[in-house]
């Protein structure tokens, strides 16, 4: 009987031997050399070289002998993983670089990094860059005469743009620009306006810091192919406006206009009838003195006959009674057919009543934005699961309170950013997570933002516990209450979130001490970026715990709101081996780096 069942097993052994050697089983590394470099095409080239490069010799091959452009990227890494990438894969193809972004260019010099001999680059995204070597990058682009897209971002005030405004507009193949260069604090009116001789080849253009209203005069007349255009308006335009010339963009057809100033709407009427008057598409994101539908259906049917697309945030003040009805009345006259006949919808919220309470004014239309706030509404009726309005386009939600979600009828599929607003309580209606997952899928946040006070870090680990992709974590407080740091660290919750979480960036807005640190460190231990405002006494025993708890992916500290003494204080530390001499330090726009 034995005998008769190993042989029904052996023959059941050979069958199933049999099935798997007819089966064809394709490896990865079998794959045609045409379709890894497919597939390579749609990977970042440090990914690809982390995980191929030295699997074996044949990949080792494809990324040093490839005749394909690259793309490469240089996220935050240390200088031995840098160098390593740099000696396998830049320097050896340097001249197949299509495209690169670099996230944290003050680490790095002219020398690690030569642009001009990237004779073949086309898009090149530059962060955090010290205004101190601008003016090379600058020099450095002229002798790229394929640079199609460029994006530079400074770490510290710019307190010249004009001579970098003129070299880049004279850049012969820039298509797309985009430049975020921090404002000084204190600006002088008396500026120049810009002058060049011949026009610019840009059509997408994009300023992410306050331009005053002579600079942009001027130069308008120089952009004639520009077709979107995005500024940030300085407080000068309300005076600046009288006797200037009328030049409109013939081609621009999407304008956004922001500003932080408060906006009487006759400059804002005046500003898009003399250069915007052909725009289609147009969204504003301003602080308004009144509030006037009238008046904006009046300049719509005059002189933005063309506009397809109004999207705006206004945002209102109002000292007494008589104003709050007077804007009020305003609300309701923007739903009058004319209004809705173009399918523009709009929404009122207060977002502070104290005193002068604040107003909040905007579109409620998609227009495949990215960014949207779930307000809440007026009436006190919650989610029942009614069919709910689906925003495909959305990646970023901002959140009022945790009221607003429980009335939201909208859901975000691919968001990926999320932001608690000041005014989401610890107190609400439901557990945050469970209210969140009804408008976004936590498991798709990379990002998250918290801006409220009193958000308990207790309650922040029960959120935490449910978004397990995480990798990017701001807060402004980190109270505790009642429980203590020891009582903490000893939660399951805390223990189990300190081992599964995938959080590599910390930015903690309140002033941190060592012990708060530590409890961050314990429970983040894979943090490779950490932003904390401290005082100078403390920075000392803050940085040697980094050391002693052992962060072995820490690869840059900041300390926010850091003067010029405390910069001095810091590498007398250094020089005096209280701390490693293997720091090195920089200092810019009040911000301290340590890697």
């Amino acid at each position: 009987m034995d005998q008769i069942k190993r042989q029904r097993c052996d023959s059941f052994n050979d069958n199933k031997r049999q099935k798997t050697d007819d089966c064809c089983v394709t490896r990865f590394e079998d794959l045609a050399n045409e379709i890894i470099y497919e597939i390579f095409d749609y990977l970042d080239s440090y990914h690809v070289h982390k995980a191929f490069f030295r699997l074996n010799y044949r990949f080792q091959s494809f990324l040093i002998e490839s005749n394909l452009p690259l793309r490469i990227n240089i996220p935050l890494m240390s200088p031995s993983t840098f160098h390593r990438y740099n000696d396998d894969i830049i320097q050896p193809n340097i001249q197949q670089i299509h495209s690169i972004h670099v996230s944290h260019y003050f680490m790095y010099d002219e020398q690690t990094l030569p642009l001009t001999q990237m004779t073949f680059l086309r898009s090149l995204v530059i962060e955090k860059i010290e205004s101190r070597c601008l003016q090379n990058l600058a020099n450095q682009l002229i002798l790229l005469s394929h640079l199609s897209s460029l994006s530079i971002m400074t770490i510290d005030t710019v307190k010249d743009k004009i001579g970098i405004y003129e070299q880049i507009f004279r850049l012969p193949s820039l298509r797309y620009c985009k430049l975020s260069l921090e404002n000084p604090r204190y600006q002088s009116y008396d500026v120049p306006s810009i002058h060049l001789n011949e026009q610019s080849s840009i059509e997408h253009l994009v300023i992410d810091h306050q331009i005053k209203y002579i600079q942009l005069n001027s130069f308008l007349p120089y952009v004639p192919r520009l077709r979107h255009l995005s500024l940030h308006l300085s407080s000068d335009y309300e005076y600046s406006l009288i006797n200037v010339p009328c030049h409109v963009l013939n081609n621009l057809t999407h304008l956004s206009l922001k500003s932080t100033y408060k906006l009487r709407f006759e400059t804002l009427e005046r500003i898009l009838i003399n250069h915007f008057s052909l725009v289609e598409v147009l969204r504003l994101s301003v602080s308004l003195t009144t509030l006037d539908a009238n008046k904006w259906k009046q300049l719509i049917s005059t002189h933005l006959s063309k506009l397809r697309i109004f999207d705006v945030r206004f945002i209102f003040y109002s000292y007494d009674n008589a104003e709050n009805v007077a804007y009020e009345e305003q609300v309701t006259q923007f739903q009058s057919s004319f209004w809705i006949e173009r399918q523009w919808f709009f929404h009122s919220e207060i977002i502070r009543f104290r005193y002068p309470e604040q107003k909040l004014f905007f579109s409620v239309n998609a227009y495949r934005k990215k960014d949207y706030r779930v307000y809440k509404q007026s009436n006190e009726e919650s989610f029942t699961g009614e069919i709910r309005t689906m925003f495909y386009s959305v990646d970023h939600v901002e959140i009022g309170d945790e009221r607003a979600i429980n009335q939201c009828m909208s859901y975000f599929p691919n968001a990926n950013k999320l932001t608690l607003e000041d005014r989401f309580s610890n107190a609400g209606y439901l557990p945050s997570s469970i209210g969140i997952n009804r408008i976004l899928s936590l498991q798709r946040i990379k990002t998250l933002v918290i801006k409220c006070h009193h958000f308990s870090l207790i309650k922040m680990i029960d959120l935490l516990s449910c978004i397990p992709n995480l990798q990017i974590l701001a807060f402004k407080t980190m109270p505790l209450y009642k429980e203590g740091r020891k009582s903490i660290e000893q939660n399951d919750k805390f223990r189990l979130l300190s081992e599964t979480n995938s959080i590599t960036s910390i930015s903690f807005e309140e002033r941190s001490t060592p012990n708060k640190t530590e409890l961050l460190i314990k429970l983040f231990p894979r943090i490779q970026y950490l932003e904390m405002n401290t005082y100078m006494k403390d920075m000392e025993a803050i940085l040697q715990l980094l050391v002693k708890q052992n962060t072995p992916d820490l690869l840059l500290t900041c300390f926010t709101y850091a003067s010029e003494v405390y910069f001095r204080h810091l590498t007398g530390l250094i020089d005096s081996k209280v701390l490693s001499t293997d720091y090195k330090v920089t200092h810019a726009g009040r911000k301290l780096y340590l890697w």
